[in-house]
């Protein structure tokens, strides 16, 4: 299945993240839900608001890298 590339504004990305329960910090960071640094799966490295991706049909919150989006598709080619 052909999936298409949603681009949000950094605002709603902001608010799409906090429905999810994530928030945003002062630095413009992305917390968990337990009001930690939300790490990205693939490069362990804090992911900030304006590098955030969420994979489609996913709730996988990751840095916007071409590595990252390789891993991503690399790790689960069918979603």
């Amino acid at each position: 299945m052909d999936k298409e590339t949603i681009i949000l504004s950094k605002e709603d990305k902001k608010i799409l993240l906090e429905t999810l329960g994530y928030a945003i910090d002062e630095g413009g960071f992305i917390l968990s839900a337990d009001k930690d640094r939300a790490i990205c799966p693939f490069t362990n490295s804090p992911i900030k608001l304006e590098d955030a991706s969420i994979m489609p049909g996913s709730l996988i919150v990751m840095n916007t890298t071409p590595v990252t989006l390789s891993e991503y598709f690399y790790q689960y080619p069918d979603d």
